[in-house]
């Protein structure tokens, strides 16, 4: 998983919490990992209109600057696409996985299992990069600094 995505409980109050529910469900018990669904958030430099005319950040509160763009309409479709998810991973199920699905799992289990969007979301921020410029960046955590940290250092003035 990478910094800029974050594992979000639908009406749980934790991870662990989640993960025991889900577990309850035949299929779950038998898959090697878990497929989160991925919904997107975008920097679109635009406050939310509850927190427009706020004079400091609001503790505890979503990022003021992501607005909410995408999530599959038809989450199984999305899943054919490797890019679009992330997952949990059972580590006595697996022998060796990728960044988005497992390669080689034991025998007595299935790859993965899907998640339903009632138990949770994968929150995926991102700043898009503008049409005409091309950015690259060399450093992993450049992507991280540049959408979050810089962000939450603006709050705090």
């Amino acid at each position: 998983m990478d910094v800029d995505e974050f594992f979000i409980p639908s009406k749980r109050y934790t991870v662990v919490k989640m993960l025991k529910d889900i577990l309850k469900s035949k299929k779950a018990q038998k898959a090697a990992s878990f497929i989160l669904y991925n919904t997107w958030f975008y920097d679109d430099g635009t406050s939310l209109p509850e927190v427009a005319t706020a004079t400091k950040c609001i503790n505890k509160s979503w990022p003021r600057y992501f607005t909410f763009t995408q999530r599959a309409s038809d989450p199984v479709e999305q899943h054919k696409h490797y890019k679009y998810h992330k997952m949990i991973v059972k580590t006595k199920a697996v022998i060796g996985a990728r960044y988005h699905w497992p390669i080689k799992v034991f025998k007595s289990y299935s790859k993965w299992y899907r998640v339903p969007p009632k138990y949770g979301l994968l929150h995926h921020y991102r700043v898009p990069a503008k049409k005409d410029v091309e950015t690259t960046q060399s450093f992993i955590m450049s992507r991280y600094f540049d959408a979050i940290v810089k962000h939450l250092m603006k709050c705090q003035k």
